[in-house]
């Protein structure tokens, strides 16, 4: 009984494994996102894009879930929203959003989505729902493996 027990934990753990290498190292659709902003406000004119403390994560499952990360007023990190996800072409798909808790009245509620992957890297996105009722244009960028530089994590 033993053997069983270790041998499906063994089974759990390495399918984990699996699954987050797909997600962070996808080039498709499918991965870890962080949103970024545009700033138009330099004085020399130059356009900054600079991330920001929410992401997206977009499973195979076909599932999806948006969080943020909070580091000001001794707020928590928390998970935004979560449901799931049907491309519908090559430059879109819906997300149905099971829970909003930012937005309640965005509770079971789909989203239209068009979409442009500038890069492997690089999202560009547009999202209409029946709360906004128009078009939201984001970017967001993917989230990479860190990699080690001369040995130093």
């Amino acid at each position: 009984m033993k053997n069983l027990i270790f041998t499906v934990a063994l089974m759990v753990i390495t399918s984990m494994t699996f699954a987050q290498k797909d997600l962070v190292e996808s080039k498709s659709l499918v991965g870890i996102w962080q949103q970024a902003q545009v700033d138009n406000s330099s004085p020399d004119g130059q356009t900054k894009i600079f991330n920001v403390p929410t992401y997206k994560v977009l499973k195979e499952d076909m599932t999806f879930y948006c969080f943020s990360i909070n580091n000001f007023n001794n707020l928590n990190s928390n998970v935004t929203h979560w449901g799931t996800y049907k491309i519908t072409s090559d430059s879109t798909f819906t997300e149905s959003v099971i829970k909003h808790y930012a937005f309640p009245d965005l509770d079971n509620s789909e989203s239209l989505m068009r979409y442009k992957l500038l890069d492997e890297n690089t999202l560009l996105m547009q999202y209409y729902n029946s709360v906004n009722k128009l078009w939201v244009p984001e970017i967001w960028k993917r989230v990479a493996p860190r990699k080690v530089v001369n040995n130093i994590n």
